[in-house]
């Protein structure tokens, strides 16, 4: 009865004021409860869902909640991958730890497009995505919840969600490995957002401009470390105390800025960032004393939890895969084809996103390294309880590479921690000399690279961004530009239509990324998503290309996918064996 009365109250008020509410924007003022006739209590909405490339969902009906004369909305996704959302500026970050992602977040108007972003990190990067929801007032209803007297939304959605953390599964256990483990240091790393790169260059950074057939890309490396002092000197060190260890050498990088490493002896200290410090400690080495306490000590690792999804590739190419015993990428988001087949075969297990770990799991593994993006410091709790569990955390920052071949060069960190530096270096060495003779064309054509949302806008990456900038050193000139800022931590942002037409019209080369809108295979299809570009300068030259997920989830790959983008550029594409782009017939 209470459900049929509140019902008899609601519509008639909602119906009214229909006509009136489909003239104001979203985004106004008009959401106050009281004009739809919606006391504090919980309600369900229809809600629509439009933008990405239309593969994802949420649930609808969506749960409303009048609290106080606001109204939130909890937002359930398809996909367990969607790290926050944005409203109106405001940053809001999931409600649950287990299953689909789920946020509660403001209603900023009903009968129209509203519009919010949602960062998945489905994808070796996160992609910051915008989208559009359309509540329906009509639709309005008093929850069950609500009839029966409950305004609570975890209430109404009692049944969404059966599983528990293994604090509270496990409440009488104690997990508490690090009390033990007089070995580990706890780390000082920062909680601020890190979708704002460090400005703090490792100690070692170098930006000099180098001195070959193009002058931006390839280095004259002279050795692998330099002396501490200056002098090959290679006296032995103190190991039982940290503080009278003695350093003697450093790696010399040619293009990474965000890690150092410092050599101890055996021991080697790496700095991520410029503030996070990791000291390596080889086989049969005990931790020295005296330890610094903002040092983390890892040992030779044999399984471990791997969050980082880029980081993957470089373990591939050290021949290390059978160190990685976890992973928080499914094998259905994987595009190379040994990790899948890993995943398919339990070679590897899936242990859950970075932000909701299987905490259980990776204890009985005897997981002796997690290994993640800067996605964790979203997730601090998470970072924190696998310390508690006695498990070092290292987080990878080598997103944050300004220069693509700084990015590739963090294969010989990997080497370092892996005992197969010869190995790391010898690889990067060989990608750097297949890009010596590498001819820039006498003029620079520009070029596009993007794909089109459902919502009718361009995402485009950022001027800056490590995929323009290897369009430039591959003798490119990008096409964006002039048309955008470049300042900002987002790898990729949006262009309405009409700004995206008037550069890429002009464009000489077009590539479409498929590594999120993956329903491109032929230019049918391509002209489906924007069909203004029939007519544009490169459909005319027949210059359309696309390019797929792995040009993401492969940095050790950059010097030939830039052998590549130069064979386009140039006009020689093809006589090539395309792998990371193909041409769109």
């Amino acid at each position: 009865m209470g459900y049929n009365i509140r019902r008899k109250k609601t519509i008639p008020i909602i119906v009214a004021l229909l006509l009136f509410l489909l003239l104001m924007g979203c985004g106004s003022d008009f959401t106050d409860p009281g004009f739809l006739g919606l006391a504090d209590g919980t309600y369900t909405v229809e809600v629509t869902l439009e933008g990405g490339s239309g593969r994802s969902s949420i649930a609808s009906p969506a749960v409303l909640s009048v609290q106080d004369g606001k109204i939130t909305a909890e937002i359930i996704w398809s996909s367990p991958n969607y790290d926050f959302m944005e409203v109106k500026g405001e940053r809001y970050l999931p409600v649950n730890d287990d299953g689909n992602s789920t946020f509660v977040i403001p209603v900023t108007g009903f009968d129209c497009k509203m519009s919010v972003s949602a960062d998945t990190t489905a994808m070796s990067e996160p992609h910051l995505i915008d989208y559009t929801l359309e509540f329906d007032s009509s639709t309005i209803r008093a929850s069950d919840a609500d009839a029966d007297g409950s305004s609570s939304i975890a209430a109404s959605n009692a049944d969404a969600d059966e599983s528990s953390s293994i604090a509270a599964s496990n409440a009488d256990r104690d997990t508490s490995i690090s009390a033990s483990d007089s070995d580990r240091k706890s780390g000082s790393a920062s909680n601020d957002d890190t979708h704002s790169k460090s400005k703090d260059a490792s100690a070692n950074a170098s930006e000099k401009e180098n001195t070959t057939t193009n002058p931006t890309i390839v280095s004259n490396r002279q050795s692998k470390t330099e002396d501490a002092d200056g002098r090959s000197d290679t006296a032995t060190t103190k190991k039982s105390d940290w503080k009278q260890m003695k350093r003697i050498g450093r790696m010399k990088l040619d293009y990474a800025t965000q890690f150092s490493v410092d050599y101890y002896g055996t021991y080697s200290l790496v700095t991520v960032g410029g503030d996070s410090r990791y000291l390596l400690i080889p086989s049969g080495e005990e931790t020295p004393s005296n330890l610094d306490s903002d040092i983390i000590p890892i040992r030779s690792p044999k399984k471990i939890y791997l969050a980082a999804s880029a980081v993957m590739d470089y373990f591939r190419v050290l021949g290390k895969l059978d160190r990685v015993r976890m992973t928080s990428t499914k094998a259905a988001d994987w595009s190379l084809p040994e990790i899948v087949q890993a995943l398919n075969t339990g070679d590897i297990l899936y242990a859950g996103k970075y932000s909701s770990p299987d905490f259980e799991l990776i204890l009985g593994q005897e997981c002796d390294l997690a290994i993640e993006s800067t996605m964790i410091y979203h997730k601090p709790e998470t970072k924190e309880k696998l310390e508690t569990l006695g498990i070092p955390v290292f987080v990878d920052k080598s997103s944050y590479e300004e220069h693509p071949l700084g990015r590739m060069e963090w294969i010989r960190l990997y080497g370092v921690l892996l005992g197969v530096s010869d190995k790391a270096d010898a690889f990067f060495s060989e990608q750097l000399e297949s890009l010596k003779a590498l001819p820039l064309p006498e003029d620079t054509p520009s070029v596009a690279y993007f794909y089109i949302t459902t919502s009718g806008s361009a995402n485009i990456r950022r001027p800056g961004d490590y995929i323009s900038r290897m369009i430039e050193l591959s003798g490119g000139r990008y096409a964006f530009s002039d048309a955008v800022d470049a300042g900002t931590a987002q790898a990729t942002m949006n262009m309405q239509m009409e700004d995206f037409l008037s550069e890429a019209m002009e464009a000489d080369i077009l590539i479409y990324s498929t590594s999120i809108d993956g329903d491109v295979d032929s230019l049918e299809d391509f002209y489906s998503k924007a069909p203004l570009l029939r007519s544009s300068k490169a459909a005319r030259s027949g210059n359309i290309w696309a390019g797929g997920k792995n040009v993401y989830q492969q940095p050790t790959a950059i010097a030939r996918i830039m052998l590549e983008l130069h064979s386009v550029i140039s006009g020689q594409a093809d006589s090539k064996d395309m792998e990371f782009l193909h041409r769109l017939t």
